[in-house]
């Protein structure tokens, strides 16, 4: 019951940040794309709109590499997550 809660709350963070990601972008080509340009862009306007693009992808980026492990359980590509959790082989100390 738990595993099935966690992998709907991470397909939830997922779905909200690529959303999220999303719509900052439709929004930026909508901007771009009107021919009519009412508005001033100052210097600190488009540092803020560059500031949250950067923000939006890093906390994409900080989001998927938080969950890594339960993505690839999520998508069937494979229960080992490579940390080396395997026990070595036992050696002998025949001498």
């Amino acid at each position: 019951m738990a595993n099935s809660r966690s992998t709907r709350r991470l397909a939830v963070i997922l779905l909200t940040s690529l959303g999220a990601l999303f719509l900052g972008f439709a929004d930026a080509a909508v901007a771009a794309s009107t021919s009519s340009r009412l508005a001033y862009v100052d210097p600190g306007a488009g540092s803020f709109i560059l500031q949250a693009a950067v923000a939006m992808f890093a906390g994409a980026v900080v989001a998927i590499n938080a969950y890594w492990a339960r993505i690839k359980r999520f998508l069937g590509l494979g229960a080992d997550d490579g940390n080396g959790d395997e026990k070595p082989a036992a050696r002998s100390d025949d001498g």
